[in-house]
């Protein structure tokens, strides 16, 4: 069998000695035991130098490395193929079912995760259809629809929970709890769908008891749907993380912004207060005001944006003069220019 290496280690696996000894051992040892025997197939082959003859030519050289590379690797094949299911171990179980599926981590088998999980799987595509009409039926929702689109949009509601609250479950069982829950994208859908069943609930018992105003509130839940989009949408995920990893840099910046606003809103209470506390009749005095701190607050943060920011300076000039002026012009150039 020189000139088929495998073949001759084949025979050399089929020995009654090998299968007795692999019978029953674990994988492991099964393919220590399977390595030992191919090196010792390899050392007791003709292709050895210290038992065969030297090569005498160049070309029986080349034709010895080429056939000892062969052997290499049909020990690699060898052992993979004679350990991987060749004899059962002590860890397999006599069901095929329970030695293939665990609750913990689902199915073994990537071939049938792969039903589920890739993108190009038919549950993903229909889930992103399902997701999809459930942004239309948001938009179809609102306060003076007809009898029969309200009807209409209840019962699609209640498919659309039932949908994917049957595709939690089928992702539950096969990933598991602790592959399902690995990933932040299956919680954030799990705590979607508990967050809508409950809403189910809340609205049925809304016509009973009387809890119009947290069956509103839950209606709110069904807009959370839309973000289970960004989980089978790739790209789109790249981007939520690329600003979620970009708060990080504008925190301090934010931390900063507040901290001027504090010191500004503070300012203007010792300033304007007097005369600035929304007694006057138009809408400008009563919108903008310095007599306590959370209007202070909500007006200089209209000057930090700029919105209708002249009509506040309008109401200072008029009260106090040209020069409280200066106090507008730092907080635009520190809050707006060098902040925002």
């Amino acid at each position: 069998h020189t000139s088929r290496p495998d073949l001759h280690l084949h025979s050399h696996f089929s020995t009654p000695a090998f299968l007795g000894s692999a019978e029953g051992r674990p994988k492991s040892e099964r393919k220590r035991l399977a390595i030992k025997l191919a090196r010792d197939v390899e050392r007791s082959s003709p292709l050895d130098s210290k038992k065969g003859p030297e090569p005498q030519t160049f070309g029986e050289l080349r034709e010895i490395q080429k056939m000892k590379k062969k052997m290499r690797n049909s020990i690699v094949k060898a052992t993979s193929i004679f350990t991987v299911d060749a004899y059962p171990s002590e860890d397999a179980s006599a069901d095929t079912v329970e030695s293939s599926w665990n609750w913990l981590y689902g199915f073994r088998s990537k071939k049938v995760k792969g039903l589920v999980d890739k993108d190009s799987s038919w549950l993903s595509r229909f889930i992103f259809g399902c997701i999809a009409l459930n942004i239309i039926f948001l938009a179809m929702d609102g306060h003076n629809n007809p009898d029969w689109l309200i009807k209409f949009l209840y019962y699609s509601n209640i498919v659309l929970i039932g949908i994917f609250a049957a595709e939690m479950v089928i992702k539950l069982v096969v990933d598991g709890v602790l592959g399902y829950f690995k990933q932040i994208s299956n919680a954030l859908d799990a705590a979607i769908v508990i967050a809508s069943l409950v809403e189910f609930a809340v609205n049925a018992l809304g016509s009973l008891t009387g809890l119009r105003v947290l069956t509103r509130l839950m209606r709110a839940v069904r807009v959370a749907r839309v973000s289970k989009l960004a989980n089978r949408w790739p790209h789109l995920l790249q981007v939520l993380r690329i600003l979620v990893s970009s708060f990080r840099g504008v925190g301090p910046v934010l931390c900063l912004a507040l901290l001027m606003m504090f010191i500004f809103s503070v300012l203007g209470m010792q300033l304007f207060g007097a005369r600035l506390d929304g007694s006057g009749s138009s809408e400008a005095e009563l919108r903008y005001r310095f007599d306590d701190f959370s209007w202070a607050y909500m007006s200089v943060f209209y000057i930090y944006v700029g919105d209708n920011w002249p009509d506040v300076m309008q109401l200072a000039v008029e009260q106090y003069g040209s020069v409280c002026s200066i106090y507008f012009v730092l907080v635009i150039l520190l809050g707006n220019w060098f902040l925002l």
